[in-house]
């Protein structure tokens, strides 16, 4: 949700593929870069990426996001943790 209480639109492919692509950026930076997105909302989604690929039970992503991570191939770096995956 975003900041000012307005319920943000479902994220899309591009926007999910900017966050997953831009580990190295701010939380408040990207939230800014893909400007309908709050920090709130970025950090949630850094969060679920982050419990995707450590195996955690994931509550933020949505089918998209979980389709996009499990389809990809190649490494990515975690915003959250750091890790390479």
């Amino acid at each position: 949700m975003a900041a000012d209480s307005k319920e943000e639109p479902e994220w899309n492919e591009d926007e999910f593929g900017t966050l997953l692509a831009n580990p190295h950026w701010s939380t408040d930076y990207l939230a800014a870069m893909l400007g309908r997105r709050s920090s709130t909302s970025v950090a949630l989604v850094r969060q679920g990426v982050c419990d995707f690929h450590k195996q955690r039970p994931n509550l933020f992503l949505s089918k998209m996001m979980l389709a996009e991570l499990q389809g990809r191939k190649g490494r990515r770096s975690c915003y959250v943790c750091e890790e390479v995956f």
